[in-house]
């Protein structure tokens, strides 16, 4: 399911920082089906379109990280629309 995925993370070096990604892209055609797997390592907070995508506060519960990450799945489809959307992620 992964295979093709790929590691989103900051450029610095700095770890105690909370880094903010945004993203905007275009939808042409009304989409039928629109999931999201989010792994923040710690919290985190996503948005669409400006508004949240859960209403959860500190979901992702605390595992080692060098021997397992956890993912959330949501289903982002009723927050995107027809034209520019815009994602982000603290």
């Amino acid at each position: 399911m992964f295979k093709n995925a790929r590691w989103i993370c900051n450029d610095t070096e700095n770890g105690n920082q909370s880094i903010y990604f945004r993203k905007e892209f275009n939808i042409e055609k009304q989409v039928l089906k629109a999931e999201m797997y989010v792994c923040a390592l710690g919290l985190g907070v996503y948005k669409i379109n400006g508004e949240p995508v859960t209403e959860d506060v500190l979901c992702t519960p605390f595992t080692r990280y060098d021997k397992k990450v956890i993912y959330n799945k949501y289903d982002i489809k009723e927050l995107l629309r027809i034209g520019t959307n815009a994602i982000g992620m603290h």
